[in-house]
This record gives structure tokens, C-alpha cells and sequence, in this order.
């Protein structure tokens, strides 16, 4: 009829912006099945380092990052060291280490805090440009049970701004998902609780 608008049409691709809904569901169900997996490899676990393997390999392949470790306390807590890594530069990043409090990753150990698409030069130096695929962007999940500290989670992509919050989101979800089978497998001997978080 005259002088009634007709409604928009939506392009190819417009889907996840025109059913909102419809795109968080489908996110919903493809995170679920990689939770049900994840929880099924793990369940069967009985040492907490295979678990962070698993992990870790897991995470590798849900987001887009060129490399992922895990980095775990050591020297009584203050100290991080990259204990488990997945993708590439294995040899590189394995057996590296942070100062809780100090760069990227030990700033996220000590105030709790995840950190989206800082520049991995924060955290590496000049070194981060010395790999063949030079890394660039980082994203660091600290990872916890209750009080007490297991470690970070941390990403790195050879392209700037590579992360997004959906993947922080992922990473977080993960994690909190699992945090009860980590927490039957940590050693109680390695437990060590977190210092009050400090301003950034």
C-alpha cells in the first residue's frame, strides 16, 4: 500500500546482527559441546598436569592465536613459569618466566584480571620480535579456584589486535566450567593463595 514502508531486507552474512538471539544460541550450543568434550577428556584425568594439556591444546584450538601456555607458580608463588604450550613456538615459550606483579602476564596473576589484545612487545621485549612469526598481540585469564592461585591462561597471535571479547569470554567460561575437576587434581602442596588485588 501507499506510504508504508516495506521492512529491510537482510544481506547474506547480516544473520548474527539481525536474530541476535538466534546467533547467542548458536554460540551457546557450540561452546556446550566443547565443555561436554573438554569435561569427558578430563574426567578420566587423574594428574592435574595432563589436565592443563588437555587444556591448554584445547583452548589452542578455539581461538584464533598462534601460540597458548599455561603459566604456573613457582619459586613459592612469585614467580610464573610457561609450563604447558600448545601451537606454535613451543620451544620458545616453554620454561619461560613472569614476576607476579611485573608485565602482562604477572600483572593478571596478581590483580585477578584478564587482559584483551595487550601488545605481547609488554611482555617479551625485543624478544617477541625475534620468533619467526613475530607475536604481537596477547590475551592473559588468570586462572583460580576460590583463594587460591592455579596460574594464567596466555594467548598470543602474530597479528596486532587479533582478540576479541567473545574469545576473553570463552577462555573465562571455559575455565570456570572446569575449575572443580582442576581443583580435585591440584596438588595441595603446590596451593598457594592470592595476594589482595592491587590497582592498575
Amino acid at each position: 500500500e501507499a506510504g508504508r514502508t516495506r521492512p529491510a531486507v537482510p544481506k547474506d552474512g547480516d544473520a548474527a546482527h539481525t536474530f541476535p538471539k538466534l546467533a547467542a544460541i548458536t554460540a551457546s550450543a557450540g561452546e556446550s559441546r566443547v565443555m561436554y568434550r573438554l569435561v569427558q577428556r578430563l574426567a578420566a584425568q587423574q594428574s592435574y598436569s595432563a589436565a592443563i594439556a588437555d587444556v591448554v591444546q584445547e583452548i589452542s584450538t578455539l581461538i584464533p592465536a598462534t601460540a597458548v601456555a599455561f603459566y604456573s607458580p613457582i619459586e613459592g608463588g612469585s614467580e610464573l613459569e610457561a609450563t604447558h604450550v600448545a601451537g606454535g613456538h613451543v620451544d620458545w615459550l616453554k620454561g619461560r618466566r613472569a614476576r607476579v606483579g611485573e608485565r602482562i602476564i604477572g600483572w593478571s596473576a596478581s590483580s585477578g584480571r584478564s587482559v584483551l589484545n595487550a601488545d605481547a612487545h609488554g611482555e617479551f621485549g625485543e624478544l617477541a620480535r625475534s620468533v619467526t612469526s613475530p607475536l604481537k598481540s596477547c590475551l592473559t585469564v588468570p586462572v583460580t579456584v576460590g583463594p587460591e592461585r592455579l596460574g594464567v591462561l596466555a594467548a598470543f597471535a602474530s597479528t596486532e589486535v587479533t582478540f576479541g571479547t567473545e574469545d576473553q569470554r570463552l577462555v573465562e567460561a571455559v575455565f570456570r566450567h572446569i575449575s572443580p575437576i582442576l581443583d580435585r587434581l591440584w596438588p595441595k602442596t603446590a596451593r598457594l593463595e592470592i595476594d589482595a588485588p592491587t590497582s592498575h
